[in-house]
């Protein structure tokens, strides 16, 4: 029985496995093996062509900056409202309150289409327009909600007596907050900054309406070598890709561990 679930687990795996590789592979590829009819898994050699043609002929290190200034900003503010909100909700007892706690996850049920237009309304009356701040406000309706549900879930797992030994100590809500429940919380808030990091640096739809010229953001850079040709150079594709997944490969490889102990702990009592 064991080796039918290691089986499963296993084809699961290269299932998801082969699409990254073959996306890695490819980008190392010359022109005329990637167009071939005969499929050709493994280059019969590699090259640099479409990491140069990504670097020097059409340049994404803007592109790159964008994504990486939105995507920080996004998950500090996001941080603060999130530990806070999350705080309030788990610890304190107040009229509303889970109807309140509903109505944060019931907002991030919304599909992304469906807030675009209201959305570029409100950040267009603000003059937010084809800026970082505006393209952040954007990410942090969809960050936030799951960010609470998340970071409360966890939350809710610490002992209130904790709270409680606490403040009979002389210690006040802040310093409650600060020094003993966001350190025991440290797994949920590596979550939600993970979880903040990779949605906002993944972004597209919000990032093509609001930005544009050279503050578009790498997700959307990528789109236009598919669209802006007639014929579309697979291989500029990959490499651009390839550079888009490694910081979040990175960034997942460091925090991986608090990532699904933040997630694991969270769905028990969220």
């Amino acid at each position: 029985m064991r080796w039918k679930r290691f089986l499963i687990a296993f084809i699961l795996m290269l299932i998801i496995i082969f699409p990254l590789v073959n996306v890695l592979l490819t980008s190392f590829k010359p022109s005329n093996e990637i167009f071939q009819v005969k499929y050709q898994f493994i280059p019969s050699k590699f090259t640099f062509q479409w990491y140069q043609e990504v670097f020097v002929r059409t340049p994404i290190t803007k592109n790159i900056f964008n994504s990486f200034i939105v995507a920080i900003g996004t998950m500090f503010v996001n941080l603060i409202v999130v530990t806070t909100a999350a705080f309030g909700l788990s610890r304190y007892t107040f009229p509303f309150k889970n109807t309140l706690s509903k109505m944060v996850i019931f907002t991030y049920m919304f599909p992304s289409i469906l807030l675009v237009l209201p959305l570029y309304l409100i950040i267009g009356k603000m003059g937010l327009i084809n800026k970082y701040p505006g393209l952040g406000i954007a990410h942090l309706t969809f960050t936030i909600p799951y960010g609470i549900w998340l970071l409360k879930g966890y939350m809710d797992t610490i002992p209130k007596s904790i709270d409680e030994c606490a403040t009979i100590d002389g210690a006040g809500p802040v310093r409650i907050f600060l020094q003993i429940i966001a350190p025991l919380a440290g797994p949920g808030i590596a979550s939600v900054m993970t979880y903040t990091l990779i949605s906002s640096w993944n972004e597209y739809l919000y990032a093509s309406v609001i930005m544009s010229g050279q503050l578009k953001t790498l997700p959307v850079k990528i789109s236009e070598f598919i669209m802006e040709t007639s014929e579309i150079r697979w291989g500029t594709v990959m490499a651009a890709a390839c550079i888009a997944l490694l910081p979040v490969t990175i960034i997942f490889q460091f925090l991986q561990k608090d990532f699904i102990k933040g997630l694991t702990a969270g769905s028990v009592k969220g």
